[in-house]
């Protein structure tokens, strides 16, 4: 009898333990942000913010930073009878979770809201934000706007689309033309792809098919992860599957398969509810249809053959420093890599502190006056000036002008050199 009764309470306690494995946990409580941490970007000019410091241009100097929050860009308010965390998207910036995740499933509700904010506030802009998950690096880390992480898009019309933010993931997919531009689509029977969002490349997936629901209706996202495997939902529906995220800034490129999330502020007004997840030890099996396969490490990237790169066609990626057009990133005949990209600099504006890096880069001035740092000394050249930055020697570029400074980088490495990297 004792035997019985002691199998009893381990079966209750084993039957209990699956039922809190399979439980949706709230990440959010409902009430308030105190299990979320902030931080926020520089503002736009036209944003009063008190106690931050402006320059003489009129621009901000400084970013919010961490745990502040003035303009109350982050709050809890009540929507369609329901509390929902409300962020107004003036400020560029993130709203992060506490609690790390790892072999889970999240999902949560988004509704937008009417405002938006400069510098994505043209009628033809589409609302922003965006779901980061497998965040790997601290608020505002290396200058970055937005950490590194792999994002689930939502902004109109393109909800559950991929950027690999300063990382990077393998995904099966089609490519297509838009001019010059090539766009890649979630395919299931095409071949693996790896996209990161580097200088030269966006590291943007398509999703398909587009499940999202029209504007001024609430949408529900989730992201499923297991080992190295992710699934994309919008509206119940898979979009997208995804394989093998990394750290590229780290040696060896490690995986990077657990994190916090991020609920990004980017220009738009956006309400979050329902934010939850939970535990799993498999991807189930009803939104599968086939195993992944493992993209072939020995794939060697295409080599780039002769071509024009339309300015018009050019991808922009704006920030509050500026912007960035994305040229190229791609082997040549004689490269393992060629990167290319042009920077537009505000006033004011530093591309990014001191750092190093093994590539070799040439930097030429087409518009404006930049500060740079050359062999422990900064210099200041104008327009037609060429500046060459030798491997792992520190470096930074700054508009030192009253005018935006436009400026084209170059970079390469050899044969053998990106095996080489850190």
């Amino acid at each position: 009898m004792r035997h019985s009764r002691t199998l009893a309470v381990v079966s209750l306690i084993s039957l209990a333990h699956v039922h809190a494995e399979d439980a949706w946990k709230s990440l959010w409580n409902g009430r308030d942000l105190s299990e979320w941490s902030t931080w926020l970007d520089r503002p736009d000019p036209a944003s009063e913010v008190p106690c931050l410091p402006k320059g003489p241009d009129g621009r901000y100097q400084e970013a919010v930073g961490s745990g502040r929050d003035p303009l109350r860009v982050f709050t809890v308010v009540e929507v369609d009878g329901q509390k929902a965390i409300r962020i107004s998207g003036e400020v560029f910036g993130e709203l992060r979770s506490h609690e790390s995740l790892q072999n889970y499933r999240l999902r949560l509700q988004f509704k937008w809201g009417n405002l938006k904010w400069a510098p994505r506030n043209r009628p033809e802009t589409p609302r922003d934000s965006g779901l980061l998950y497998h965040v790997h690096s601290a608020p505002g880390a290396e200058g970055r706007t937005w950490a590194r992480s792999i994002e689930l898009q939502i902004q109109e019309r393109d909800v559950g689309d991929l950027y690999a933010i300063g990382a990077e993931i393998s995904v099966k997919s089609t490519a297509r033309k838009d001019g010059e531009r090539k766009i890649f689509d979630y395919d299931p029977q095409g071949e693996f792809h790896v996209f990161s969002q580097v200088p030269g490349q966006d590291g943007r997936c398509v999703k398909q098919p587009d499940n999202e629901k029209p504007n001024g209706e609430w949408n529900s996202v989730e992201i499923v992860c297991y080992g190295d495997d992710i699934l994309h939902l919008v509206n119940g529906k898979v979009v997208m599957r995804l394989h093998g995220p990394r750290q590229i800034d780290q040696p060896d490129r490690p995986p990077v398969t657990a994190g916090p999330i991020i609920l990004q502020s980017e220009g738009a007004e956006i309400f979050y509810r329902n934010v939850e997840y939970r535990p799993i030890t498999a991807l189930p099996p009803e939104l599968v249809t086939a195993p992944a396969e493992t993209p072939a490490a020995e794939d060697a990237p295409p080599v780039m053959g002769s071509k024009i790169f339309d300015w018009a066609q050019l991808p922009v990626r704006s920030s509050a420093r500026g912007e960035l057009r994305q040229v190229c990133r791609a082997a040549t005949a004689t490269l393992d890599e060629l990167e290319c990209h042009v920077t537009t600099l505000k006033v004011g504006e530093q591309a990014h502190p001191p750092h190093q890096h093994p590539d070799e880069e040439l930097i030429i001035v087409k518009e404006g006056t930049v500060e740079s740092l050359v062999n422990g000394e900064l210099k200041t050249v104008g327009p037609g000036s060429v500046i060459f930055q030798a491997a792992n020697q520190p470096h930074s570029i700054r508009n030192a002008g009253d005018t935006p400074a436009i400026y084209h980088v170059i970079k390469w490495n050899s044969p053998g050199m990106l095996k080489k990297k850190p």
